[in-house]
């Protein structure tokens, strides 16, 4: 997707597809082949718990994948009332 097509929104105009989510989403996806290329190698140090290592990864960059295009903050509707309290959020 090049600069210069508008961003493609979902759910609302909550997800957002442009140009910044598409850097950090190839960003994320870089990162984590690395991480699990560099893991081969101390596979076989971890015997027990390999398993939840990998699922933990790929939990986390699924996770990092949704957030690099979201649109809008969780604690949006906190920011925009007048409750002096963070705690509310």
């Amino acid at each position: 997707m090049s600069s210069r097509q508008p961003a493609q929104y979902a759910f609302g105009q909550m997800y957002a597809f442009d140009g910044l989510a598409l850097f950090f989403k190839r960003f994320f996806l870089l990162a984590a082949l690395i991480v699990l290329l560099m893991s081969v190698e101390f596979a076989d140090c971890i015997e027990a718990g390999i398993a939840e290592f990998y699922a933990l990864t790929l939990f986390a960059l699924s996770g990092m994948l949704f957030a690099s295009s979201a649109n809008t903050s969780p604690c949006y509707s906190c920011r925009l009332s007048s409750s002096p309290s963070p705690s509310t959020c």
